[in-house]
């Protein structure tokens, strides 16, 4: 079977999406902490604006705690986000 369900299309375009939310999240830590800003005060500002999203509470806390286990791994987001640029 060579087609793709609908289900499976939602996964490849949610997980595109978690992908490029969590690399800008990253980019604003790293640009923050070269303004050194430090992490307590980004992550104050990230919670308390429009930038704020269940995936900003779980990364960012995680990463503060210097918790950096993988609850999906890196091979399959690149499989996932080549699949959506490929579907698009």
């Amino acid at each position: 079977c060579n087609s793709v369900s609908e289900g499976q299309k939602l996964k490849i375009v949610l997980n595109f999406v978690q992908a490029g939310l969590l690399q800008v999240y990253m980019e604003g830590f790293t640009l923050s902490k070269n303004l050194n800003i430090s992490m307590e005060n980004y992550l104050e500002i990230i919670k308390n604006s429009a930038a704020k999203s269940p995936l900003s509470e779980f990364k960012l806390n995680a990463i503060q705690e210097n918790n950096f286990s993988t609850n999906f791994s890196l091979k399959n987001m690149n499989k996932d986000v080549n699949h959506a640029i490929e579907l698009s």
